[in-house]
């Protein structure tokens, strides 16, 4: 639970964090039939970037004066999103699912098949899809946290 007396500019990175998270695959559902794992990637990537500039974004003299506690619980929901959030899961399956991705794409045998089709021959690919919902559980989570803040 977040309690905070955020003021206008702690609101903004908020929002702004919120936002990038409400609006990507970082807390949509992820549909089997519909999705492509790449693309979820390639947003989590654009999330991550963003997050951490929002981040870095907070002066410094923040964490010293009146409001250091609110402030330090935006900065920790926010690192939370990252650290907690999305890389374990990327450390764990990003890079070895790319790279089977890339090389089964262009085998003759996936030829004229969707990308949605051929990552289902991903050999792991129920324990990275179930990893991929969970981690947009907790993402969800994170997301109503900034949502409180945004509407304190």
């Amino acid at each position: 639970q977040v309690k905070l007396k955020a003021n206008i500019e702690d609101k903004k990175i908020a929002h702004k964090i919120w936002t990038e998270l409400i609006t990507r695959k970082a807390v949509l559902p992820f549909e089997r039939d519909k999705d492509v794992i790449t693309e979820v990637y390639d947003s989590w990537y654009s999330l991550f970037q963003c997050v951490r500039e929002q981040i870095a974004s907070i002066p410094v003299e923040k964490l010293n004066g009146r409001q250091k506690n609110d402030v330090e619980k935006l900065i920790d929901i926010s690192t939370k999103v990252l650290n907690e959030g999305l890389r374990p899961h990327l450390t764990e399956w990003q890079a070895k699912y790319r790279a089977w991705f890339e090389n089964a794409k262009v085998e003759a045998s996936n030829a004229g098949k969707s990308p949605q089709e051929i990552q289902r021959h991903f050999k792991q690919y129920e324990q990275l899809v179930s990893d991929l919902v969970s981690v947009n559980e907790n993402l969800v989570l994170f997301a109503d946290e900034l949502k409180k803040i945004v509407r304190a």
